[in-house]
């Protein structure tokens, strides 16, 4: 069938360009309207349900709310999992759907769950579907602030004060209060960005809402006689427009309006709540009125000032860039109208993680198809044959686009990756097509015109390669079967590798052989035209040098190989010793492999996103000032650090369902500048040991020190002294930060500062005449000036030394978790992306996580903070925590039913002075054109604020009596539950361990922990209560489990397919040989990665984890591609009647030169993900284990293919042959 294609498309060349030009334009069209991201949505296709009740425990909320709701979602189909929590005020469930199932039509069938429950609500709770968004959709955050405007120029807006460019006056500030500043986003900024297309929600945070308070005193309302429920009763009705429809007058119609809403204070103030002898008794006269803020559960904190902003949700399955661009379009429209000063300011903008993601792999890409035409030229020595391959490139690419866009899929990092990890490969088909049409035009061809030779030589290849390419097809198979995180993560790079390979094998056996009769020269021709000869002629002389030079790495190739082989097909000897030397070899490498332990294991390497999301977690009882104080504090502390560009914090909730955060949680965004701009602060160690002793010298040439036994020092000594002065310098460098000083300057100010500290500690107290440092009394005033002296003159010597360099990520991240520790708080250091995907697949922020289920909360917490406990003994165990659920404090008013009866007291009527009266209630919403501001009452805040004054609030009785709550209540304090959750309707607590993965794999810690808590805690567990893990470890299990199965099944299916192909056991072995030994060039590869230097891309081991798994899976398939060219042209001469070990020599001999083209196209096409830096590439973390593989192993697999497969195979045919004729 490969053959009629290339017959029919060389029998139809310019139909196949024309095709080709509109496949081309097709592809160009997809390349510009694919939906771009950084990452695939990996988190769980989920439906959240919000129930808010404002004032209600978690209790409350879970026995009345929640769990209604809860057991109505469970009889949904196709739901994997129903998670609730309930908090105070509020409470939210995550309906988990299967990943197949379409996400409207999950909403739809929630939305119908939720009508039938909402007969069981208490009243005024509506339970609201959430917003149409992922949980990875809060794609843009945002501050609404006061800036700097000219007062002649009020549109244009500052940041910084100073003075107007345009006419020199001095700026001022809007100097808008919060409260103000969170009503313009609330009702002018939310809206109009909500109306930019593809944003679901836009929620507000920080700030305060504005609220009309009416504080009553108690002693009034019995001075007035005047119950509460009166005064309830007199603002509600106080507050309200009416409509009168219509009269008519002189022929118009006029329209009849009733006004009556409250407007200001005042308004409130003049209420008539009773009449006392014709005198009223307005509001003013039973306590005061006044503007305040109403009561909140979030706060957002920018560089330690509190602040007030928004997040912008994008809708599910919309194009995110797009989307922040419009949501930037429509800030930029709505900024004039704002007031003067005031500005929108982002502070998460997730389209530069997306920009930097794809420059990179766009850069990436660029490069590859340089390096690929540069082999190509190299080793054809034709510019038209370079071309011609390059071509192969950009067409296969735009393919895989026209691809993406057919199936939906999005350009990320992982579908990018996956056309970046096959550009060697999709080369490899145009390079065998093209190299075998050049090298038979090159041989003498009488009687067959160009377009025959070149018809005839694309048929001798065409089969092979197309076989070649399914079998790279076919070995990716596994990677389509994963599922959950691992199959949303992978799967994109699946489709587009797949694509990439598809459309190069297409290309290769229709356009190149098409083209190739179009541009590649006829050698054996004639030329008899005298113009035909000279452009010839010129052409020759032009290329001359690259052919030369083509001609001489041909023929070092073959001078270097014709030795070898010969040598290994001697006899039967020197065929053992081959085969006897590759076990060998395979045998060696079995301590890499991942059942040795010794590189290490994880998931999957996480993505840098550049941005670092801070979760610390307080104790439950924290109250909201505490929490905000602690946030302050930490984010100063942040934002000082010369690596960090902004610090910006949220506690608690924004007012979304897709962000229902306790106040005791924070999310602080910290933002970091550019890698490349990072002072050089760390100091090397050891370079900086022998420094100091030169400072010594220095020290007693100066007369600061004594002589006497300078030469005597110990290293000991030494180490000692470098190791507090870098303790000391990092405090004094993390603590400073100067955003006015440039780089070299703040890095001058540093080596000065070091040599001082290094200094300072040789002068120090203590040092005795045995250490030889024992110093000379001079005044302090001389040792101070001469102290500056030494350092301003040694100082120019190390800026030219190698004593500083930058501090890494890690490194960045281990110092904001010091620096920001607390007692009582809990830091965790994540990524924004990352956290939203860990928390909405498992609810657990660490890769490993324990979730004891049970009935009563109080033991839930006990069983966790014992396995916290154990834990805590583990080797590679880092910091587990189990979740402090109960240690909430209450005050619970206990309403004694026989005093409240004896009074003709109704319960209703305690309650609401316990709901109102102490707690607050809005009776209504003031109507202020577009805003709409609560009114509240409550009793006075002295009256309210302590338990003594509690207990003389006032009940009336329905005899006009009134009685003090103290006789009708018991008041305690006892703790509860800051929170409740549970999964499928079952109560459970967490525990959170993240593992030291250079020590321990997270399978293998999970396997260690499961055993001892099996050992210690599993037999004492009360009827009723269990554990189970969770976290990423899940993820990893469940893509290890798969892959043991998928992977066998597909390499026993490339095993029969090259059956099918060759029908001979021989070929079939001698070829599949190639992956083991693939697979220990990619075990090797893993392995020296932790010697390659840094700058050169390495620098650490790359782990085991799913992305190094499809590494492998990718390589599986090239590994056998050469040897299939190969062992093909090695049957054909074979079969011929070529004696066997003369066809494996001259087989070898012609095929050499593109395979060692194939072998250097995908390993030097790699070398641009090779050589990135983790720190500075963003993308580099994901794409380099998958490339890994590939790099190492293509180098055993193209020796296995060269040396190996013909060995085996001159040793297995003659067997197989004479078993053929018995």
């Amino acid at each position: 069938m490969i053959n009629q294609i290339i017959e029919i498309c060389m029998k139809n060349r310019l139909l196949v360009l024309v095709i080709f030009v509109f496949v081309t334009m097709a592809g160009w069209w997809a390349l510009n309207r694919t939906p771009i991201d950084a990452m695939p949505d990996i988190g769980e296709n989920q439906v959240i349900v919000f129930a808010d009740w404002p004032g209600r425990s978690p209790r409350d909320i879970e026995d009345q709310v929640i769990y209604p709701l809860s057991i109505t979602m469970l009889g949904i189909p196709d739901v994997k999992d129903v998670r609730s929590t309930s908090m105070f005020s509020f409470g939210y469930i995550n309906i988990i759907f299967k990943d197949d199932i379409d996400f409207y039509w999950a909403r739809t069938r929630v939305l119908e769950r939720m009508n039938l429950a909402q007969k069981d609500m208490p009243d005024g709770v509506v339970p609201l579907l959430g917003p149409d968004a992922t949980g990875v959709g809060q794609v843009f955050w945002y501050t609404v602030e006061n800036g700097y405007y000219c007062p002649n120029h009020p549109t244009e807006r500052y940041a910084e004060p100073g003075t107007c460019p345009e006419d020199g006056k001095t700026l001022i500030t809007s100097n808008l209060e919060l409260h103000e500043l969170r009503t313009l986003q609330d009702w002018t900024v939310r809206y109009y960005l909500a109306s930019a297309d593809g944003v679901s929600e836009v929620a507000s945070v920080g700030g305060y809402v504005k609220q009309y308070q009416i504080d009553i005193d108690p002693n009034t309302l019995l001075a007035y006689n005047v119950p509460l429920s009166t005064v309830y009763n007199a603002v509600r009705g106080s507050n309200l427009d009416v409509g009168a429809k219509v009269i008519e007058e002189g022929g118009m119609e006029f329209l009849i309006r009733g006004l009556g809403f409250i407007k200001s204070i005042a308004d409130i103030e003049n209420i008539v709540v009773k009449e006392h002898n014709g005198v009223p008794i307005y509001v003013k006269n039973l306590g005061t009125v006044s503007e305040g803020p109403d009561f909140r559960r979030g706060a957002l904190d920018k560089a330690g000032i509190p602040a007030t902003g928004g997040v912008v949700l994008m809708r599910y399955g919309d194009n995110p860039l797009r989307v922040i661009e419009n949501v930037k379009a429509k800030i930029a429209e709505l900024t004039p109208g704002l007031p003067s000063g005031v500005r929108i300011v982002p502070f998460y903008d997730r389209s530069h993680l997306i920009h930097r993601a794809t420059d990179t792999l766009k850069e990436t890409l660029t490069e590859e198809i340089i390096v690929a035409a540069a082999v190509i030229l190299l080793f054809l020595g034709q510019v038209s044959s370079s071309l011609l391959i390059a071509l192969v490139l950009p067409m296969g690419v735009l393919l895989s686009f026209v691809g993406m866009r057919i199936i939906g899929l999005p350009s990320n990092i992982m579908s990018m990756g996956g056309i970046a990890i096959a550009i060697g490969v999709m080369v490899d088909a145009g390079i065998v097509m093209t190299e075998n049409i050049t090298r038979h035009l090159q041989e003498p061809h009488p009687g067959e015109s160009k377009l025959q030779v070149a018809t005839r030589a694309a048929k001798e290849v065409g089969p092979p390669i197309f076989f070649a390419m399914l079998i790279v097809i076919v070995a990716f198979i596994p990677v389509f079967s994963l599922t959950g995180q691992a199959g949303k993560l992978f799967k994109p790079l699946a489709y587009t590798k797949t694509f990439a390979m598809l459309g190069a094998a297409l290309i290769a056996i229709s356009l190149v052989p098409v083209l190739a009769s179009f541009l590649l020269a006829d050698p054996t021709r004639i030329r008899t035209g005298r113009v035909s000869k000279m452009v010839a002629q010129f052409f020759a002389i032009l290329s001359w040098p690259l052919r030369k030079l083509a001609d001489g790495i041909t023929w070092v190739l073959r001078t270097l190989y014709r030795p070898i082989i010969r040598l290994a097909v001697k006899n039967i000897w020197t065929k053992l010793a081959v085969v006897a030397l590759a076990v060998l070899i395979f045998a060696a490498s079995i301590p890499l492999t991942p059942f040795y332990k010794n590189i290490g294991q994880e998931f999957m390497p996480p993505l840098n996103e550049g941005a670092l999301l801070f979760m610390p977690v307080l104790l439950p009882g924290a109250s909201i000032t505490q929490a905000k104080d602690v946030m302050a504090k930490q984010n100063l502390i942040m934002n000082r650090f010369p690596e960090i560009s902004l610090v910006v914090g949220k506690l608690g909730r924004a007012m979304t369902a897709t962000d229902p955060a306790p106040i005791g949680m924070f999310e602080t965004i910290v933002n970091i500048i550019d890698p490349a701009e990072w002072p050089r602060r760390a100091v090397k160690r050891d370079a900086t040991a022998a420094f100091v002793s030169i400072l010594v010298q220095r020290l007693a040439r100066d007369g600061l020190i004594s002589e006497e036994h300078v030469s005597h020092i110990s290293a000991d000594f030494l180490e000692g002294i470098v190791t507090a002065a870098v303790k000391r310098f990092d405090t004094l460098a993390t603590t400073y930060h100067n955003p006015y000083l440039l780089v070299d300057e703040r890095e001058k100010l540093y080596r000065i500062w070091f040599l001082r500290v290094l200094l300072e500690e040789l002068l120090a107290e203590g040092h005795t005449a045995e250490m030889g440092l024992a110093h000379v009394k001079i005044g302090e005033s001389e040792t101070e000036v001469k102290l500056h002296q030494i350092a301003e003159e040694i100082e120019p010597t190390l800026k030219h030394k190698t004593y500083f360099r930058t501090k890494n990520r890690n490194e960045l991240i281990t110092e904001l978790t010091e620096a920001t520790r607390m007692p009582g708080v809990s830091p965790i250091m994540t990524q924004p992306i990352r956290n939203r995907v860990d928390m909405l697949a498992t609810g657990i922020q660490t890769p490993i996580g324990i979730k004891v289920f049970g009935k009563d909360l109080a033991q839930i917490e006990e069983i966790a903070v014992r396995i916290e406990q154990e834990l805590l003994k583990l080797e590679g165990a880092l910091g587990p925590y189990a979740e402090r659920i109960g240690n909430k404090p209450y005050l619970e008013f206990h309403i004694n039913r026989e005093e409240t009866a004896r009074y003709g007291i109704q319960i209703k009527t305690v309650q609401q002075i316990i709901m109102t009266a102490i707690g607050g209630m809005n009776l209504t919403y003031t109507v202020e054109g577009r805003e709409r501001f609560p009114i509240r009452i409550r009793y006075m805040r002295e009256l309210r604020d302590n338990i003594e004054a509690l207990k003389r609030v006032l009940v009336p009785t329905p005899k006009g009596l009134h009685i003090p709550l103290e006789q009708l209540v018991r008041i305690e304090r006892r703790p509860g539950p800051a929170k409740i959750a549970s999964e499928n309707t079952l109560l459970f607590s967490r525990v959170f361990c993240d593992v030291d993965v250079d020590t321990i794999g997270l399978v293998d810690f999970v396997t260690l922990a499961q055993k001892t808590l099996d050992e210690k805690i599993k037999p004492t567990l009360p009827q009723g209560y269990f554990y189970a893990f969770s976290g990423q470890y899940e993820a990893e299990l469940e893509a290890r489990n798969r892959l043991r199965i998928v992977v066998p099944v597909c390499i026993t299916a490339i095993f029969i397919l090259l059956y099918l192909q060759f029908k001979s056991p021989s070929a079939m072995f001698s070829i599949f040989l190639a992956i083991p030994f693939a697979f220990i060039g990619g075990m090797w590869m893993q392995a020296l990665m932790a010697y390659v230097p840094e700058a050169l891309g390495g620098g650490y081991a790359i782990k085991y984890s799913t992305a190094v798994w499809v590494g492998y899976i990718a390589l599986f398939g090239i590994a056998v591609e050469d040897g299939i060219v190969l062992i093909e042209y090695l049957l054909q001469r074979v079969r011929g009647g070529e004696p066997i070990d003369e066809a494996v020599i001259n087989a070898g001999l012609l095929r050499v030169r593109p395979i060692i083209m194939t072998t250097a196209t995908t390993i030097l096409a790699l070398l641009p993900i090779m050589l990135a830096e983790i720190s500075t590439t963003t993308g580099a973390e994901l794409m380099k284990p998958i490339a890994v593989p590939t790099f190492g192993g293509m180098v055993s697999a193209t020796m296995a293919n060269l040396i190996l497969a013909p060995v085996l195979f001159s040793l297995f045919y003659p067997v197989e042959r004479w078993i053929r004729q018995r």
